[in-house]
């Protein structure tokens, strides 16, 4: 397993160019090899109708309770079974109500974000990076990755 549980998690910036490309600028996790097998998109079209382009697009959290029952995950159902990924959560990272992109996490099983802790990881760091100390002291694999990701994030910026 990869941080707090998930087989991974990773942010896309969404790019203003034509395709308008979801561009990965950071990955952690087991699966993250998933994320060079793969092509997003945040546009109105099959590659932008995920739950990553729909978070981006709408603004909107996003949620992928069974990659195999979703009918809008088709374009990377094989690639996300060869990974042993199930489903996913993406929530969009907004800066004046726009979403720039998004962070999404994945587990290897079906339904694996429940509504506590749905609701715990919309209400992260991923949408008030100062609330990360908050989770710290949590028992929740959520809790453990924003305390991972927050410590990683930290470190990067006190170089």
């Amino acid at each position: 397993m990869g941080v707090a549980g998930y087989s991974l998690a990773w942010v896309g910036f969404a790019e203003d160019d034509e395709r308008k490309t979801v561009r990965p600028v950071a990955r952690y996790g087991e699966a993250a090899p998933y994320l060079d097998e793969i092509s997003v998109s945040w546009g109105d079209d099959a590659l932008g109708r995920g739950p990553t382009g729909t978070a981006i697009r709408t603004g909107r959290v996003s949620l992928a309770r069974d990659f195999v029952a979703e009918s809008s995950f088709e374009p990377w159902r094989a690639t996300a079974a060869r990974h042993h990924l199930g489903s996913s959560l993406s929530l969009p990272l907004c800066k004046d109500d726009v979403a720039f992109g998004a962070l999404m996490v994945y587990a290897r099983e079906p339904d694996a974000f429940d509504e506590v802790e749905t609701e715990i990881l919309v209400e992260s760091p991923a949408t008030s990076p100062s609330a990360s100390g908050r989770y710290a002291s949590g028992r929740s694999r959520s809790a453990r990755l924003w305390h991972r990701a927050g410590s990683r994030v930290d470190h990067h910026y006190r170089r």
